[in-house]
């Protein structure tokens, strides 16, 4: 989990083209477009990263997911999803704790704490692509017992599904990729393939993304990807075909304090990562990145805010009231956009 959030913008689309460029073996989608916000001119028209891809349905914006049931007044991250869609898992609360809801028709449920969380600090969950195990990063101890102290670095743990539908204890990963360092947000491939980023003394950055693949019993020594620089790479959802990542990263070029990239894999290698763009990314920081199971939604946590540094208008005491009372008030909150599964499709086909 990425703790550096700050605001995000608002905005309106006033322009959109796009065209499908091949080279290098990579394809790329460029678009041009102006944003505004309630504070003014927050981009100027053009002005965007030089690699930046445009991957969600023109003209769509994001949209807070699950308003009052799974967003609310409490800080939220993470989203993650059972194969059917109907259940979604995701961290709350400045105590981290990981929350399960259930899709009733077309509501969502009162979150209820996962029977496997509530007592140590647990993030990052992430449900396999088969729906058979959930895994998650945590500080409880290895022994599990309450009066045991919390570990001092996270690690990450698993719980796998019972013939009854509950879940079973957690399961720690093991000491290949465990250790001194804390390791965060898995994301599992339909191989058993594990991604997840760390900070290790032979880094790049200050964070870079590794895999680990599983032999059947183990898994295998954790290896860094192609793409990762002395900036900070993180929170990698990979697709469960393994055909492209979605990041988190704060590398120069970009639109704010860490921005999503896109990184298609082809022959065995990371290719180099593009920038997802607005209405994406913003000014602020942008993190925790999914995609719905069946590829047509892309999730993701900001803190969103209609302003940037200074407010518009000077408030008095019922705007400020409001502010507080808003979702857009710069806490954690998890978001929804369609993507174009057109664009998509052309960036993963060789």
């Amino acid at each position: 989990m990425s703790m550096n959030i700050h605001q995000i913008y608002t905005l309106k689309t006033a322009a959109w083209y796009r065209a499908l460029v091949r080279g290098a073996g990579v394809a790329s989608v460029g678009f041009v477009l102006s944003t505004l916000s309630p504070a003014g001119n927050l981009y100027a028209q053009g002005q965007t990263p030089t690699n930046t891809v445009a991957l969600t349905r023109p003209g769509a914006v994001p949209s807070l997911f699950a308003a009052g049931t799974v967003s609310t007044m409490f800080d939220e991250w993470n989203t993650s999803f059972t194969p059917d869609g109907h259940t979604v898992v995701f961290s709350r609360g400045r105590f981290w704790t990981i929350m399960t809801s259930r899709r009733i028709k077309t509501k969502w449920s009162a979150p209820e704490v996962a029977s496997f969380s509530g007592r140590w600090l647990d993030t990052d969950p992430f449900v396999s692509p088969d729906g058979k195990r959930v895994y998650f990063v945590s500080n409880r101890p290895l022994d599990g017992r309450p009066t045991s102290p919390p570990l001092p670095s996270f690690g990450i743990w698993y719980v796998d599904r019972k013939a009854d539908g509950t879940w079973s204890d957690p399961v720690d990963v093991g000491p290949v990729i465990n250790g001194r360092e804390s390791v965060w947000f898995p994301s599992v491939t339909n191989d058993g393939t594990l991604y997840f980023h760390t900070r290790r003394a032979d880094g790049k950055g200050s964070s870079d993304i590794y895999s680990a693949r599983w032999t059947g019993d183990h898994y295998a020594d954790p290896v860094p990807v192609d793409f990762n620089t002395a900036a900070s790479e993180q929170e990698p959802y990979v697709a469960p075909d393994e055909s492209y990542m979605i990041f988190v990263s704060d590398r120069s070029g970009g639109f704010g304090n860490g921005d999503l990239y896109i990184s298609i894999r082809r022959g065995g290698h990371w290719g180099p990562p593009m920038n997802l763009g607005i209405p994406v990314n913003s000014y602020s920081s942008d993190m925790a990145p999914s995609v719905s199971p069946d590829g047509t939604t892309l999730y993701f946590t900001t803190s969103r805010r209609s302003f940037r540094a200074v407010r518009p208008t000077r408030v008095d005491a019922a705007a400020f009231l409001k502010e507080l009372n808003g979702y857009d008030d710069g806490s954690l909150k998890m978001y929804s956009i369609a993507l174009d599964t057109v664009a998509m499709h052309h960036l993963r086909t060789p």
